[in-house]
């Protein structure tokens, strides 16, 4: 099992600029946290004060209840029992696979005979045995990132860093790479943070997802827990495709609030644990793949509106629609299962309940 990792109010400034700004964040042992945001969000940062590569200037990276950095002390790299894989292979071009996966064993003076073993065992835990010899030139991207995360594990570190480790990947070795990698975090429960900035892979890996944006945590929970009930319309668009509405709170009762658009309908969302009042402006959110075509549950209470369709994009498992609202002039998608219904053009309208309706006062 790997160890419980704590941050306390985490500082690092680059002269004038704030890169990670008083985190907090508690992992529990065993567990995954993706840490997604855009680029400049101190995602990153953060990653290199867990690895002991930055020094912080201010708060505590503590482990199973020792302090491995602060702005007086920074405990080494190597000390901290972490492995880590970079965005780029980072493996020797002029070692064998298994002498690249040796090199930490080597480092710690461990006797020939338990190396030997322990590289094998993790040459097979990541398919490559069989390739054990071989330069990593002689090697496909897929099979080089692979060196690189059994290089990480040989050393059995605690916690293993990641630092968006797929991005060099075609998309379907990405695909297939994020789900081997979850799959050995958990089959060997060790601590992992993943730092990416793609929301597919936080989505796939992550046991919780931490949103960063300018150096500060905006929402921190598990993925379909962020991807349901995001706090912000910036989490919400960033966390996947989301529809924003601005609109205008005009009645508050017990179980749902009513909202105007601009156009003047109004519809209905579902309670929240906002305080909302009446004439408050906010934006209503929601996901394309939450309008429909049709209301199939003739007992529940649908949202309606009706759209021109704009363009149609057919991906296989998906057709978007893209349609402009009555009276709005924002472009708006709608995701359904095929076959494509309509064309460019045509009159539609969209159904949608007051559940899958968010509201949020950016």
């Amino acid at each position: 099992m790997g160890d419980k990792l704590i941050l306390r109010d985490l500082v690092k400034q680059f002269g004038a600029v704030t890169a990670v700004d008083h985190i907090n964040l508690s992992i529990a042992p065993g567990k995954l946290f993706s840490f997604l945001g855009p680029s400049g969000c101190g995602k990153t940062t953060t990653l290199r004060m867990i690895a002991g590569l930055e020094t912080p200037d201010g708060g505590e990276i503590v482990v199973d209840g020792a302090v491995l950095s602060d702005k007086k002390h920074v405990t080494l790299p190597e000390k901290r029992n972490m492995g880590m894989m970079f965005q780029s292979y980072a493996v020797w071009p002029h070692m064998t696979v298994f002498d690249n996966v040796a090199y930490g064993l080597k480092l710690k003076k461990i006797n020939r005979s338990d190396m030997q073993k322990k590289v094998n065992e993790t040459l097979d835990l990541v398919g490559l045995s069989q390739y054990a010899e071989r330069f990593p030139t002689q090697l496909s991207g897929g099979q080089q990132q692979r060196v690189a995360l059994a290089r990480a594990l040989a050393n059995e570190p605690a916690i293993l860093l990641l630092d968006e480790p797929l991005c060099n990947l075609d998309a379907k070795l990405r695909e297939n790479m994020r789900f081997e990698i979850r799959n050995l975090q958990q089959r060997l429960g060790i601590t992992a943070v993943y730092v990416t900035h793609s929301q597919d892979e936080a989505l796939a890996v992550s046991d919780e997802i931490v949103i960063m944006r300018d150096g500060k945590i905006l929402q921190q929970g598990a993925p379909e827990s962020i991807y349901a009930n995001p706090n912000s319309s910036f989490v919400a668009d960033f966390i996947g495709l989301i529809n924003q509405l601005d609109a205008q709170v005009v009645s508050v009762e017990q179980s749902k609030t009513l909202v105007k658009l601009g156009n003047g309908q109004t519809l209905i969302a579902a309670k929240d644990d906002k305080q909302w009042k009446v004439g408050d402006h906010c934006k209503l959110l929601i996901r394309p793949e939450n309008l429909m075509i049709d209301a199939w549950d003739q007992s529940k209470t649908y949202n309606s509106l009706d759209a021109q369709v704009e363009r149609v994009s057919f991906t296989g498992s998906i057709v978007n629609y893209f349609l402009l609202f009555d009276g709005l002039d924002v472009s708006y998608r709608m995701q359904a299962t095929p076959p494509v219904r309509f064309a460019q053009g045509q009159r539609m309208t969209c159904k949608f309940t007051p559940e899958s309706c968010i509201l949020t006062r950016d």
